[in-house]
């Protein structure tokens, strides 16, 4: 009988290579990457008349619905008229903005002045109010503005600070 054994092995050790191999993996598919949507021609105006302005504080730390965004529109001067030009950008599009204001000590919100108001809202357009105070004593001051954004269910109500300085800096 003729020793096979060598045969034997040659063929255990080509079925163990063929072993434990999985099958060619297929490529996972690319990650999908979304691509960044084009401004609308309505943000592109919002970004140009924001770009020297300053954005108000928003006093709480919830997602804004809304950024509001600040110019004085001359230096401020104890007893003068001041023009606070105020942009609102609603971050989503709803039926309504409105924003009411409070001065605290130091700025007088002069007559009665309507609140901000504007409908049918497209996200990211500016929308401008020009609200008039007169300072009444030096140092740092502050406005408020609660801003109201009434899309579909509940109304979203948000504070923002607008500081004026009036006189020197103080020390």
């Amino acid at each position: 009988m003729k020793n096979n054994s060598g045969w034997v092995c040659v063929c255990a050790v080509l079925l163990l290579a063929g072993c434990g191999d999985s099958p060619p993996e297929e490529a996972a598919p690319a990650p999908v990457v979304p691509r960044p949507v084009p401004p609308t021609e309505a943000q592109k105006e919002a970004t140009r008349l924001t770009a020297n302005m300053v954005a108000g504080v928003k006093n709480d730390e919830s997602p804004a619905a809304v950024q509001v965004k600040f110019d004085l529109l001359s230096r401020p001067k104890t007893g003068e008229l001041l023009v606070v030009r105020l942009v609102f950008i609603p971050q989503e599009a709803a039926a309504a903005l409105s924003a009411t204001f409070a001065a605290a000590d130091g700025l007088t919100i002069p007559g009665s002045q309507p609140p901000a108001e504007f409908t049918q809202v497209e996200a990211g357009a500016a929308y401008s109010y020009d609200l008039k105070v007169v300072p009444d004593k030096n140092g740092v001051h502050y406005l408020s503005a609660v801003v109201q954004l009434q899309g579909e269910g509940e109304p979203r109500i948000q504070t923002f600070s607008v500081p004026v300085v009036v006189g020197p800096p103080p020390p």
